[in-house]
C-alpha cells in the first residue's frame, strides 16, 4: 500500500505517519514505526534507536543497529517483509517493487 501521492510521503514526518498507519492496518499498531530515511538535516540511521530488529513475522534482522547497517544484518529476500510478511517483488519477479517504498517494507521493529 503506497501513499495516496505517490513516493511524496510529505517529508520525514509524513513518512512516520504513513508507515504508522500501515503497521496499524497489519495489527502492530501498539509499536513505534519509523521511515527508514535521510533529510537534508537528519540521517536515517540517527532516527531509529539501537535495536534489536525483527521483520514482520518476528525473526531477528539485526541485534544492534551496528549490526543493521554491518554485513552482518540478516535482510535478504526471506527476511526483507513488507508490514504484513510477504517478500517484496524484485528482479524477475512480475511487477518488480525493489524500492520498497510501494510497500513499505521491509519495516523493522525493535524489541
Amino acid at each position: 500500500m503506497g501513499s495516496d501521492d505517490g513516493a511524496n510521503l510529505a517529508g520525514l514526518v509524513g513518512g512516520d505517519s504513513h508507515c504508522q498507519r500501515l503497521a496499524e492496518a497489519a495489527g502492530a499498531g501498539a509499536e513505534t514505526w519509523r521511515v527508514y530515511l535521510s533529510s537534508g538535516s537528519e540521517n536515517a540511521r540517527d532516527r531509529i534507536d539501537s535495536g534489536s530488529w525483527y521483520n514482520a513475522k518476528g525473526e531477528l534482522i539485526a541485534q544492534d543497529v551496528d549490526a543493521l547497517h554491518s554485513d552482518a544484518d540478516n535482510v535478504d529476500r526471506q527476511t526483507g517483509l513488507t508490514e504484513s510478511g510477504a517478500m517484496v517483488n524484485g528482479r524477475g519477479d512480475d511487477s518488480n517493487m525493489h524500492d520498497i517504498l510501494g510497500q513499505a517494507g521491509p519495516l523493522l521493529r525493535q524489541d
